[in-house]
C-alpha cells in the first residue's frame, strides 16, 4: 500500500521550512514516493519549482497551502492545510484562497475567515485539512469530549460538501497529554470516526532527515525573534520526510489497530489519488 506526505513545509516557508523543493522531491524520489505535496506557509512560494521538479522524476505534484484560519470577528482560530484537487477548478480556488489570505482590509495578520474558506472549499475543489494544533485538536487534550464534538460541530456547519474537510493526524510521538501525541492523535481520529470525517496521516513534514531539525529551531529562533531556550522548540525531531515504512509504524500506534491503521493510510491514499486526478473523496 503506497503512502504520500500531504503536509510538507519547503525552504519557501519564511524561517520554517529547511529545504528547497527540488531537494525534497529527490528524497521522496529515492524512497520510491508516486507523489509529494508541497503546503508553504501563507502561500504558494514553492509550487512551481515543486511542480518541475517532481515532473523531472515523474513524481505526480500535489500543491496546497498551510494558511491561519480566522473566527468571524478577525481573531487567530487556528492553521488549516488547503489542498487543491487535481484539476483547474481546484488551482484556482487554491489561488483564489491565498490571495483572500493577503487582502487586508481590518485583519492585523494574514488569514482567511473560516466561512469564506468553507465557499471555496464547497465547490468540490479543495479539501481542508484541521489537525493537532486546531481548536479542535486542542480540546482533544482534555478529558472530555463535550467541547471538542462542539467545535467540529461548528467546522461542519459551514463545510457541507463532502470530502470539504477532513482530520489531520501528526503524531511526532511526544509525551501523552501533549500536542502531537499518539494519544491525542487517537482521540482526534475517534471524533472524526464518530461524526464520517475522513482522517488522514501526515508527518508536518519540515526537512527530509532528523539531522535537520537543529536548522528547523535556529529558524523557529530567527520566527519568534528569541534566543534558543526562551520558547518552546519544535517536538522529538520527528518532522521528516519519514519513508512509507515509519508512518505506517506511526498509523498502527496511533490506533492500536491493524485493520483501522491500515484503513487510515488508504485513506490518506484516497486523498492523495483526489488531489492528483480529481475523483471523489469519502469517509466511507
Amino acid at each position: 500500500m503506497s503512502f504520500t506526505h500531504l503536509h510538507v513545509a519547503s525552504g519557501f516557508s519564511s524561517h520554517y521550512g529547511v529545504n528547497r523543493p527540488e531537494v525534497l522531491v529527490e528524497k521522496a524520489n529515492d524512497l520510491g514516493f508516486s507523489a509529494l505535496a508541497i503546503t508553504d506557509r501563507d502561500g504558494l512560494y514553492g509550487a512551481i519549482k515543486h511542480i518541475g521538479a517532481c515532473l523531472e522524476v515523474d513524481i505526480s505534484p500535489i500543491v496546497g497551502v498551510d494558511l491561519v484560519v480566522l473566527n468571524e470577528d478577525l481573531s487567530y482560530l487556528c492553521r488549516a492545510v488547503v489542498l487543491a484537487h487535481g484539476s483547474s477548478l481546484g488551482w484556482a480556488n487554491l489561488c483564489a484562497v491565498v490571495s483572500k489570505n493577503h487582502e487586508k482590509g481590518k485583519k492585523k495578520q494574514l488569514g482567511i475567515r473560516r466561512s469564506d474558506l468553507a465557499l471555496f472549499a464547497n465547490t468540490g475543489s479543495l479539501t481542508v485539512l484541521i489537525g493537532p494544533d486546531s481548536d479542535v485538536g486542542i480540546a482533544t487534550l482534555g478529558k472530555s469530549k463535550t467541547a471538542a464534538v462542539r467545535l467540529l460541530k461548528e467546522w461542519l456547519k459551514l463545510f457541507t460538501v463532502p470530502g470539504s474537510l477532513g482530520i489531520e493526524l501528526v503524531s511526532l510521538l511526544t509525551e501523552p497529554g501533549t500536542k502531537y501525541s499518539s494519544v491525542q492523535n487517537a482521540r482526534l481520529l475517534e471524533l472524526a470516526d464518530s461524526f464520517s470525517v475522513p482522517a488522514v496521516l501526515t508527518n508536518a513534514v519540515r526537512y527530509i532527515d532528523p539531522d535537520d531539525a537543529i536548522t528547523a529551531d535556529i529558524l523557529d529562533a530567527a520566527r519568534f525573534i528569541k534566543p534558543l531556550g526562551e520558547f518552546e522548540l519544535q517536538p522529538n525531531a520527528q518532522a521528516w520526510l519519514k519513508p512509507k515504512a515509519l508512518m505506517q509504524k506511526v498509523a498502527l500506534e496511533i490506533t492500536s489497530d491493524r485493520a483501522r491503521a491500515k484503513k487510515l493510510i488508504a485513506d490518506t491514499a484516497l486523498l492523495a489519488d483526489l488531489d492528483r486526478k480529481s475523483t471523489r473523496l469519502n469517509s466511507s
